[in-house]
């Protein structure tokens, strides 16, 4: 909003911002409280401790349903978890993540933003972001909304899917070079 001219186009995949309704927050399991519980001591060696013994809730931490991981291929599988682990050393990420955790979010003025926009969420997003881009797309004139209905936060098994989505939006907003695109539509581009 600051720079429109430096901008020719906006993707927002699984985004952290304003809901009047819903906020974006942390999925509140047990597992969940005692990982932020861990990220609040900065516990590096119980994090490490915790992939080995129990990814499921460090992968339900970063937003995804543990079961959508188990359930995908092998590449998929190795993706997660190597987030997960890029996370380490824990103690050094605790200020961001803490940030991340708490915004302080407020409504802007979507309705100023005038670069072609596509808005990607996933409806078990473990970050509740859903109502978040709904929200934005009602307010960014001629967003696109993309919903899918399982991906979690990670948009796990929507790779694929979602870089011809990304594709194809750009090639409509002639941004890519290619060939022409009549009108994007985020049901077909799947």
């Amino acid at each position: 909003m600051r720079h429109p001219d430096k901008i020719s186009a906006l993707i927002l995949i699984s985004p952290g911002t304003y809901s009047p309704t819903s906020p974006v927050s942390v999925e509140a399991s047990r597992g969940s409280r005692f990982t932020f519980w861990l990220v609040n001591r900065g516990a590096d060696f119980v994090w490490w401790a915790a992939e080995k013994i129990a990814p499921s809730m460090l992968i339900r931490f970063i937003g995804v349903p543990p079961e959508l991981v188990a359930a995908s291929p092998a590449a998929e599988r190795d993706r997660v978890m190597n987030i997960v682990r890029a996370i380490e050393p824990l103690s050094l990420r605790f200020p961001g993540i803490n940030i991340d955790s708490n915004p302080e979010l407020r409504e802007l003025p979507l309705g100023n933003i005038t670069a072609p926009t596509l808005i990607v969420s996933s409806r078990d997003d473990g970050f509740n972001t859903l109502p978040a881009a709904e929200f934005a797309a009602s307010k960014i004139p001629r967003a696109k909304l993309l919903v899918y209905d399982t991906g979690g936060h990670l948009l796990v098994g929507r790779q694929a899917e979602l870089r011809t989505t990304v594709r194809s939006f750009l090639l409509a907003a002639h941004l890519i070079p290619g060939r022409a695109v009549l009108e994007f539509d985020p049901q077909r581009a799947n």
